[in-house]
C-alpha cells in the first residue's frame, strides 16, 4: 500500500482539565480527499492546528509525507493551508498577499488559473478587511494552493459561500485530489463531505469514532429515515431517540415518523423536518447515543 502523505497516532491535546484532542488518529494518502466531520467543540480545529504545528500536541506522533521530506521548513514547504480564521493584515490588497506568499514560497509568479478559478481578478486591488466573508475565504483558498501542494488542510473552505461558491470550492478541491495531491477538510455540511469525501473521519469529544467512505458509514446506521425537532422527545414513547443540541433526532421507518408527526399539533409539526439519514447520523449512532428499542 501506498505511504501516507500524512499519519496522525494517538493524538492528545489538553487545555488545563478539558482533552480537546483525546487520541485521534488519521491517515491521508495521496490522490485522495479526507473529510473530518464533527460539531463544534469536537475538536476538529485542534486536530489540525496541532499537524499545521500552531499547537503542540501532549501525546502521540504525527507523521508528515513518511518523515522522509527534510526538516520542518521543507515539510511545511509541501503543504497549503487554510485556516478557519484568514488572519490576514487588516489593509493588506489581496493582489499584495498573493505576491507575498508566492514569495515565501518561491513561487516565480502567482498562478494566474488559479486566481481567475477562485473569483479573484477583480479583488486583487481590493484591502483584506473590505471583502466579504465569501471573498475571504477564496483569498485564503488561493493562498493555500499557491505552492501547488502535495498535501493541503482546509479548514471550512466552503463557509460563508452561496451554492455556486461552494460548487466551485467543490471543483477546486476534486481538481487538486485527481492531480495527485492529497486533502483533509473539515466541514459542518454534510452534503459538501458527501460529494467530495473518498474517506470520512468522524470526530466527536476528540476522539475519531469512525473513519470510512460516506457509503460504509452510512450502512453502519440501521434507520433509514430520520425526524428532527425541538421537544420531540416529550411526545414519542419508545422510538429510538437521540438529543442534538436543543433538537431531537428520531430514527426509524418513513410509517413511524409520519404517524409521529401526523400526532403532533399543528404548531409543532412545522418545526420538524422528515429527511433520510446522512453523515450527520452517524456520530450519533457510533457514539451508540441513540436508545435502542
Amino acid at each position: 500500500m501506498a505511504e501516507a502523505l500524512l499519519s496522525v497516532d494517538g493524538l492528545h491535546k489538553s487545555y488545563g482539565s478539558v482533552a480537546a484532542v483525546a487520541g485521534a488518529s488519521l491517515d491521508v494518502y495521496a490522490g485522495e480527499i479526507v473529510c473530518l466531520v464533527g460539531p463544534n467543540g469536537s475538536g476538529k480545529t485542534t486536530l489540525i492546528e496541532c499537524i499545521e504545528g500552531l499547537r503542540t500536541p501532549d501525546a502521540g506522533r504525527i507523521t508528515l509525507f513518511g518523515d522522509r521530506a527534510g526538516g520542518r521548513r521543507e515539510r511545511a514547504a509541501l503543504m497549503g493551508v487554510q485556516l478557519q480564521e484568514e488572519g490576514l493584515p487588516a489593509r493588506i490588497r489581496v493582489g499584495e498577499a498573493v505576491r507575498l506568499f508566492a514569495a515565501i514560497y518561491g513561487v516565480e509568479s502567482p498562478p494566474d488559473e488559479l486566481i481567475t478559478q477562485l473569483g479573484l481578478d477583480e479583488l486583487v486591488r481590493r484591502p483584506f478587511e473590505t471583502l466579504s466573508g465569501g471573498q475571504k475565504r477564496r483569498t485564503a483558498l488561493a493562498l493555500a494552493f499557491i505552492n501547488d501542494p502535495r498535501l493541503a488542510i482546509l479548514d471550512e473552505p466552503s463557509a460563508g459561500l452561496d451554492p455556486q461558491g461552494q460548487d466551485e470550492i467543490v471543483s477546486i478541491i476534486k481538481e487538486r485530489a485527481a492531480g495527485g495531491a492529497g486533502l483533509l477538510v473539515t466541514t459542518h455540511d454534510m452534503q459538501v463531505a458527501a460529494d467530495i469525501s473518498d474517506r470520512v473521519v468522524v470526530i466527536r469529544s476528540g476522539r475519531t469514532l469512525a473513519a470510512g467512505t460516506p457509503d460504509e458509514l452510512l450502512a453502519g446506521i440501521p434507520f433509514e429515515w430520520c425526524l428532527a425537532g425541538p421537544g420531540l422527545e416529550r411526545v414519542t414513547e419508545g422510538a429510538v431517540i437521540a438529543q442534538d443540541g436543543r433538537n431531537t433526532r428520531i430514527y426509524g421507518t418513513s410509517e413511524e415518523l409520519e404517524h409521529i408527526i401526523d400526532s403532533l399539533p399543528a404548531t409543532r409539526r412545522a418545526r420538524v423536518t422528515l429527511r433520510r439519514t446522512d453523515l450527520s447520523d452517524v456520530a450519533f449512532h457510533v457514539e451508540d447515543r441513540a436508545v435502542e428499542r
